[in-house]
């Protein structure tokens, strides 16, 4: 929330805060208090700018807060009224229909070629007329005629001439009932044209549903064939062409309509001064909304608008400021990691900024946009704003404490955005707070998915039992609802998924999601490190370990020590010969000058920063990189070119010192601590508790007196837990392993062989092999 520096004084980090560079500045408190007000009028008018006044907490499905009376005349167009009454009009309007023969005159063409296919069976005779018929009757099958062999044949007992007259007598009786007209059995059909349907002018008894068509089909055809088989023939040819042909047109119907509901005047509806707009109590509906936006424009109109609007404004503005002051007030009190760091306070404004504009931005959508109104949005606005953005990144990014102060910030704007009640605030202010407790210690990338997933059902369920208290739960304003909050939790998800990573390149800020993934010894430079310079890995597993233990004990970042511990000698792949570590013959430095070989020992830092950013470590790691020796001196080589120097020659001591700077924050101390000591554990030829006591006391003090741990933060309490779990971490790691006798049993037989084992190689309760 600072945006300014100052170039002149020294600033010193406060715990687990990580520099942007090495040497941060400390900014005038008439700096930081600007910076403060222009970002609290910053995002005041992010948030109330051209925000509308006239506003009550009406919901769909939801009762009003508020009782509004109008003060004025006005009318309006009833859209929903002028909807209903074009939709009666619509319901009136008779359908439209017609009698279509297309079916009949495709079935005529069938028939058709039947009558050539039979002439054709006339013709054989004997095997040869057998595979014609069955050709016949395939080929109809392919048509949707499916046709019976014994039909067929009784056909073909009659002459060509005689059969095609029996054939056209049929279809002629098919063709008066359908250009009558032939209607489906359906009931629902039925209903409609009894409904749509004046008996006077088109008679009911002129149309036959399908059934009644067979009836007199079968009646009609047994009147002119006297051979009941035959007759039975023709019907079961005839019945394929009986389908129902009065049907709707639906061109002329939806004319007829269209021309109808453009004839609909729309529905005016006259509001006087002293009529209820909406009452205390009741039940918002989709009217009442229309009524109260009617009311809202005509007030804008005809009253001083300007007025309303500064009114409103102090008391949204006064509101404001209250909060704002509780956030400021408990993060001055409260020892967050937000107090020093420039950084960490541009992070955390920016996100809030960000959350703000996309509450007015979805808020203004669905209010507002043609898609948002059309779809009815507006009720569900409540749910679908990213109400818990900063819950979740300020939390992951900055602490715990400062991501709950910001949600109560957060909650609030929204609440006086979209003036929702008291009960929605609390629900909103419960599931933030949740989020945060999910997420502050947060190190995989799906375990964001699963923090946001169980603070959403927790939304859920809240809103739920909020809806219960007013009415009985609507299954579909239920629905909406939970599909509103769900879409809130994925782009909720989706939005720190990507705009974490976007934080940390703008604000050179990096999360525990990040040091997470430069742990595995499978990155790169590690396997690199691992294969160049083998005796540096092993220092730096150490060191890591040493590390990450002492900041846990302490409350700095573990997991950011240990992943600066593994990368802050990276840059001895240049010369490892050069570093003890990996030495395994001469000594090269034995044959070099001292200079020389403090300008090589001091190059691994330079070509490790080269290193992490061809890598792109982020900037806290390079920082740590800087600072893991400070500015202590070389003592041995300082020494070194004490004995050798010759009368006029001047020894510098900072020619022999680290070019530093010196440990910024607590991690950075604990890197530079873990280093040292780790180094010197080596030279322990016989390592006890008590020499790894006295050597990490000694080391630690060494440091101190020379005052490179002056701007880390630390406390002597902090020193003297750190010694105490540096003696404990490598009283562990170096002890020795119990020596085991060499047990010979030659010859002997196992049942007369004495074994004698030595009494410290019995464990209580167990027996060494």
């Amino acid at each position: 929330m600072v945006f300014f520096r100052h170039k002149k004084k020294r600033e010193v980090v406060s715990a687990e805060t990580q520099p942007t560079v090495a040497y941060q500045r400390r900014m005038p408190f008439f700096c930081k208090l600007l910076g403060y007000v222009a970002f609290f009028i910053a995002l005041f008018f992010a948030s109330f700018w051209k925000n509308n006044t006239l506003e009550l907490p009406l919901h769909l499905n939801q009762p009003s807060g508020a009782r509004l009376v109008s003060p004025i005349d006005f009318e309006y167009i009833s859209d929903l009224k002028t909807k209903e009454r074009k939709e009666q009009q619509r319901r009136r309007v008779v359908p439209v229909y017609k009698i279509d023969l297309s079916n009949f005159r495709n079935f005529s063409q069938k028939i058709e070629q039947l009558k050539r296919e039979l002439g054709e069976c006339d013709q054989a005779a004997g095997t040869q007329r057998n595979e014609k018929i069955t050709a016949l009757l395939e080929a109809f099958d392919a048509l949707g005629l499916k046709l019976e062999r014994n039909d067929v044949e009784r056909l073909l007992r009659f002459k060509n001439l005689q059969r095609n007259r029996l054939l056209d007598e049929s279809l002629f009786i098919l063709q008066e009932m359908l250009q009558k007209g032939v209607w489906d059995d359906d009931p629902l059909y039925g209903t409609l044209y009894f409904q749509t349907f004046d008996p006077i002018s088109d008679p009911q008894q002129q149309r036959l549903t399908v059934g009644n068509a067979l009836r007199l089909l079968r009646t009609r055809i047994f009147a002119t064939v006297s051979q009941y088989d035959v007759a039975n023939a023709l019907i079961h040819i005839m019945r394929y062409g009986l389908k129902p042909n009065f049907i709707c047109d639906q061109e002329r119907t939806q004319e007829k309509i269209r021309q109808v509901v453009e004839q609909t005047p729309n529905v005016t509806v006259h509001i006087a001064a002293g009529d209820v707009v909406v009452e205390f109590g009741q039940i918002v509906t989709a009217e009442v909304l229309e009524r109260w936006q009617a009311y809202r424009n005509a007030v804008a109109q005809q009253t001083d608008y300007k007025t309303i609007r500064v009114h409103a404004l102090l008391k949204d503005g006064s509101v404001f400021t209250l909060l704002w002051a509780l956030a400021m007030l408990l993060l001055f009190l409260s020892p967050t990691r937000l107090h020093s760091s420039v950084r960490l306070q541009s992070t955390t404004a920016a996100v809030i900024f960000f959350q703000i504009l996309l509450i007015r931005v979805i808020a203004w959508f669905c209010d507002n946009s043609e898609i948002g109104q059309s779809l009815g949005w507006t009720p569900l606005v409540p749910f679908l704003v990213p109400t818990f953005l900063c819950a979740v990144l300020i939390t992951t990014m900055v602490d715990a404490f400062t991501g709950a102060v910001i949600t109560l910030l957060t909650v609030g704007l929204k609440m006086l955005l979209l003036r929702g009640s008291f009960e929605l605030f609390l629900c909103d202010l419960t599931v933030g707070w949740a989020l945060v407790v999910l997420c502050r210690r947060i190190q995989f990338k799906k375990d964001v998915f699963k923090a946001i997933a169980c603070g959403f059902l927790l939304y859920a369920v809240l809103i739920a039992l909020h809806g219960s208290l007013y009415q009985p739960i609507d299954l579909v304003t239920g629905l909406q609802r939970t599909a509103a909050i769900a879409v809130n939790g994925l782009f909720t998800f989706l939005f720190v998924f990507l705009f974490t990573p976007l934080l940390e390149k703008l604000f050179h800020h990096s999360t525990n999601m990040t040091f997470l993934r430069l742990t595995d010894f499978n990155h790169p430079l590690l396997r690199k490190l691992q294969e160049v310079a083998p005796g540096t890995y092993h220092h730096s597993l150490m060191v890591a370990a040493l590390a990450e233990k002492a900041a846990s004990e302490i409350g700095a970042n573990a997991l950011l020590c240990r992943c600066c511990a593994l990368y802050h000698d990276v840059g001895k792949m240049k010369n490892p010969n050069y570093f003890t570590e990996n030495q395994q013959g001469d000594n090269p430095h034995r044959d070099q000058p001292p200079s020389v070989s403090v300008m090589i020992l001091k190059s691994h830092i330079s070509e490790g920063l080269l290193l992490a950013k061809r890598y792109h470590l982020p900037r806290v790691i390079r920082d740590m990189m800087q600072q893991h020796h400070g500015t202590f001196l070389m003592q041995y080589f300082y020494k070194k070119a004490l004995l050798l120097k010759t009368e006029n020659e001047t020894v510098d001591e900072a020619t022999f010192r680290y070019d530093g700077p010196k440990p910024q924050t607590k991690e950075a101390a604990v890197l530079f601590l873990s280093d040292a000591v780790e180094a010197s554990s080596r030279s322990l030829e016989n390592p006890t508790e008590t020499s790894i006591e006295a050597l990490v006391k000694s080391i630690v003090k060494d440091r101190e007196d020379d005052g490179q741990l002056n701007d880390s933060a630390l406390t002597l309490k902090d020193l003297e837990i750190i010694r105490k779990t540096f003696s404990e971490t490598l009283t562990t790691m170096l002890h020795r392993r119990i020596s085991y006798n060499k047990i010979d049993i030659g010859n002997a037989s196992a049942s007369t062989q004495t074994v004698t084992l030595p009494k410290e190689n019995f464990v209580k309760g167990h027996k060494m092999p």
